[in-house]
């Protein structure tokens, strides 16, 4: 079974299927399986006292999460869209991104922070590693990478 658009499909409310099916990123399909059920029962219409429209978007998450969890090619799909969506994000927390090579062309433009400050970076500091340098007035931080 594959689910069209699987990825695309995620809503603005919902970032991650594993939270909508309440299951740990390594659960395996039984253990998501199992919290599948459980949450149909606890979330379907009959069940709920009141008719409330939340429940009802609930139990459709409810099934699209596990319609792309449930089949190991949208699992990893999905796996693949979130891990870049975190590293995104985590690179959304930088001032700028920079390689070593970019370092080396042009150091005195970007060695500036916005602040007026600096980004103290020497090239000792280099390594096969990302380098994070905090610039010496804000809290701005530049991210140097070996590539």
């Amino acid at each position: 079974m594959v689910v069209n658009g699987a990825l695309s499909a995620i809503n603005m409310s919902t970032s991650n299927w594993y939270d909508v099916l309440e299951v740990a990123e390594t659960a395996s399909k039984d253990e998501m399986k199992a919290k599948y059920q459980e949450l149909l029962l606890r979330l379907h219409p009959d069940k709920v006292k009141e008719e409330d429209e939340d429940a009802s978007k609930s139990v459709e998450d409810v099934i699209k999460a596990w319609k792309i969890l449930s089949d190991a090619d949208s699992r990893r799909k999905f796996d693949a869209d979130l891990k870049l969506r975190r590293e995104k994000a985590e690179d959304a927390n930088f001032f700028r991104i920079i390689t070593f090579k970019e370092w080396q062309h042009d150091k005195e433009d970007l060695s500036l922070c916005r602040c007026g400050g600096e980004f103290d970076f020497e090239e000792d500091d280099a390594s096969e590693d990302v380098v994070i340098v905090d610039c010496d007035t804000c809290s701005l931080a530049i991210k140097v990478t070996p590539y």
